[in-house]
């Protein structure tokens, strides 16, 4: 799947297979649960690396959907609770968990290479 993008379909586009959905034209798939999850740390991967995603790699659809997905499904409260036990490892958390709103506040563009 690592060479699969995310993305969203329109139902006449779609492969079914253990309810997700691949495109059949195009090379993405859509979870058909845990898309908060997938977007919330794809999301942090962009804050936290800055510049290690080129523009070209990451286009505007796919950061539009995975805004989306993190506000549509925001983080569980087992997510809540990893956040913090990675925290208490590593000293490092992802403030998109404990913050969701922040997404909307973040100029993602900036981040890119």
């Amino acid at each position: 799947m690592a060479q699969w993008r995310c993305g969203r379909y329109a139902p006449a586009s779609l492969r079914r297979s253990h309810d997700s959905y691949f495109g059949s034209a195009t090379p993405k798939f859509e979870p058909s649960a845990g898309k908060g999850a997938v977007a919330c740390a794809t999301l942090y991967f962009l804050l936290r690396y800055p510049g290690e995603i080129s523009h070209s790699e990451f286009e505007e659809s796919r950061l539009r959907t995975l805004l989306n997905w993190h506000e549509n499904e925001p983080p569980t409260k087992y997510e809540k609770h990893r956040n913090m036990a990675i925290f208490e490892k590593q000293g490092n958390r992802n403030p998109l968990i404990d913050f969701p709103d922040w997404a909307d506040r973040i100029e993602w563009r900036l981040g890119l290479g």
